[in-house]
């Protein structure tokens, strides 16, 4: 992925100062990330998401670097779900964020099931977009 101007330190500093130790972000294809947030909720999960974005347009604002925009596509599961259907919801949720437009967070809560295992992932992806740079003087 190529984020021109610094802002690949714009990001990964918004991204450290947002989450948690125990959450990861993987780079998940050109221009898209998997943040894993085990143990969040869905509506936390979604705050954390918003939060990013708003960083994000703050450190952006600023001037000298190049603008881009972030849909997430969020879900959440039991651990012991398998990893595929869990990602197919976060891409159905990044696809509807696309058909939405720019800069949002689209959830797609997961099937509601009878367990005795309480533990859940918040699995979001990410895609930042700069495919239209603007300059700022």
């Amino acid at each position: 992925m190529y984020l021109p101007g610094g802002t690949h330190r714009i990001f990964s500093a918004t991204l450290q100062a947002v989450m948690r130790s125990e959450d990861f972000v993987v780079r998940y294809g050109g221009e898209e990330f998997l943040l894993v947030m085990p143990g969040r909720d869905l509506r936390t999960a979604e705050a954390v998401l918003d939060r990013i974005r708003t960083e994000l347009s703050l450190a952006l604002s600023g001037g000298g670097t190049p603008t881009f925009t972030a849909r997430f596509g969020l879900t959440d599961g039991p651990s012991y779900q398998p990893l595929a259907q869990i990602l197919a919801r976060a891409d159905a949720a990044l696809l509807r964020a696309k058909q939405h437009g720019r800069n949002r967070v689209v959830a797609s809560p997961a099937p509601v099931t009878v367990t005795n295992d309480c533990a859940s992932a918040g699995t979001a992806r990410l895609v930042v977009r700069s495919l239209h740079p603007t300059a700022r003087v």
